[in-house]
Order: structure tokens, then C-alpha cells, then sequence
């Protein structure tokens, strides 16, 4: 009873899951999966490293066998997968470098007092009917976002604000967010502030670094009701309004999200960044 209650005191961030889901299942049968890094100049160990991380990565996310081996002539890993994975989700998870930040954003208003009224980037992207936090730019296309991208290089906004879009793995249509990076609080923390994180179906359990706490406990207090973004090498993949202050350093997150989801963004936040970069080799 005591248990119960200790944790239903814990308060409470409801994040939005952006990606709707990694629906690709493999049968029981055997997979490769072969990566190879991008990167001019890879030394040995920094590849045994990425296997390393990447094997954690793995069992954490799912129960079923792998083996891993290094092919370093060739700057790649060999990943041979056994019984039920979800092979879009698992292709991800071993190439994603895994840098997790915590933003504060601004909202609709709060960018367009930012851009002196000029709201030419608006007419780019179409405001979402059901943003009800007002926090999302607006979304388009994947391919238009390409055009977006060019105009937001010219905006001049550097030193204010961090444009970044949502990655949704089976959608055809991106959003846009706008960061905070004024000053300290870019980004407030990141994944090297987790001290560990643990999911149970739909929910995610983080538990932050002493030093961490005390920041993420002061930007949720100044952003009850508003936006916090976790951001995924460069993506949003959640858009968390804050419900109330965590001041404690123990954050639950709940949302519209998969058991494969929770534990995909767990298993990264356990186990740290790939010291390279890596891309599927069809």
C-alpha cells in the first residue's frame, strides 16, 4: 500500500508519443542487419565500442538472440537477428547515435514575437487544428520540409531559437518545433543526465542525476502548462506539456505510445551515445 502510494505521488509529465507506432514484425525466422559507418576515419575500437553499445542497446529492447560481430576493413557491424523483432524499429535503434536533449520551446505567440510580426514562415507550414498547446510550428510534408529548411537557414535566428522536426516512423507528414537556446537553458538536460530508465508497457520511469534534478525541477516550473521537447539526434520524438513540477528528479512518462516505443527510447537512454555514425547497408 505504502509502495502504491509513493508512487502515485510522483508527479507527472504526459507526453505525446509522435511516432505512431513500428508495426514492421519479422516472423521466428533469421535477419541480418548490416551497418556501416559513414564517417572517413573509424579505428577499430571505436567500432568494438559502437557494438558494444549497440548489443546493450538490444537487450534491453527485446528478449529474442542476436549476435553481433565487427568487420572493421570494412567499417561495419554485422547484426544477425533470431525470433520476433520489429526490424524498422530495431534497423533504427542500431544506427540512431542516440543524443537525448530536453528543450524548453516557444509557442505560437512566443516565435512570432521572435520574428517582429513577420509570419512568412507560417504560410510555409500548416498550423495543426488539434494543437491545442499551441506549441507546434505547423507540419507539412517530408519533402517540403526540405524547402522549409532553407528558409529557416536564413532566418538569422541562431543565438534564440532551434528549429527542429518531428520524426514519425510511418507518416508521410513532419511538424515543426522551435527551441529555446537562449542562454543556460539549451538544452536544460540530456541523456548523459539519466541516471538510469525503465518502461512497463505504455510508461517510461526516468530517474535523473542529482545535479540534473534541480534544473529539469526549476524548467518545470516555469513551464507548467507549456512544452517541454525530447529530442532524439536532431528529431523531436515527444512533445510533453508540463503537468506539474518534478522536483525530485523522478520523472514518469506516459502517452499514447507502444510497449516497442517505451522500451525503444529506455534502451537509448540506458546506454549512452555511438561514438560514430552508422547507415544501413541494403
Amino acid at each position: 500500500m505504502m509502495k502504491t502510494l509513493y508512487y502515485s505521488l510522483i508527479p507527472i509529465i504526459i507526453f505525446v508519443f509522435l511516432a505512431s507506432g513500428f508495426t514492421n514484425y519479422s516472423d521466428s525466422q533469421k535477419h541480418t542487419i548490416l551497418i556501416q559507418s559513414s564517417e572517413k576515419i573509424v579505428s577499430s575500437d571505436m567500432l568494438s565500442m559502437s557494438a558494444e553499445i549497440i548489443s546493450q542497446r538490444l537487450k534491453d529492447f527485446n528478449e529474442g538472440k542476436f549476435d553481433i560481430s565487427v568487420i572493421p576493413e570494412n567499417k561495419q557491424i554485422e547484426v544477425k537477428l533470431t525470433g520476433d523483432w520489429d526490424l524498422q524499429a530495431t534497423k533504427s535503434l542500431v544506427i540512431h547515435k542516440g543524443m537525448i536533449e530536453f528543450y524548453e520551446t516557444y509557442d505560437h505567440d512566443g516565435l512570432n514575437e521572435l520574428l517582429k510580426g513577420n509570419d512568412f514562415l507560417f504560410s510555409l507550414v500548416n498550423k495543426s487544428e488539434h494543437d491545442n498547446s499551441g506549441t507546434k510550428i505547423g507540419c507539412t510534408s517530408a519533402s517540403e520540409a526540405i524547402n522549409v529548411n532553407d528558409y529557416l537557414k536564413s532566418m538569422g535566428l541562431e543565438k534564440k531559437c532551434k528549429f527542429a522536426w518531428t520524426q514519425d516512423f510511418d507518416k508521410a507528414d513532419v511538424c515543426l518545433y522551435a527551441l529555446k537556446i537562449d542562454g543556460q537553458n539549451s538544452p536544460i538536460i540530456t541523456g548523459n543526465d539519466v541516471e538510469s530508465a525503465k518502461y512497463d508497457k505504455d510508461k517510461i520511469s526516468i530517474k535523473l542525476k542529482e545535479n540534473a534534478a534541480e534544473l529539469f525541477s526549476e524548467a518545470t516550473k516555469r513551464n507548467l502548462n507549456n512544452v517541454i521537447a525530447m529530442v532524439l539526434d536532431g528529431n523531436v520524438i515527444s512533445a510533453p506539456k508540463v503537468m506539474s513540477a518534478i522536483e525530485q528528479g523522478e520523472i514518469e512518462i506516459s502517452g499514447r505510445f507502444t510497449k516497442t516505443q517505451a522500451g525503444y527510447i529506455a534502451s537509448i537512454l540506458n546506454n549512452g551515445v555511438l561514438p560514430v555514425s552508422f547507415n544501413v547497408v541494403e
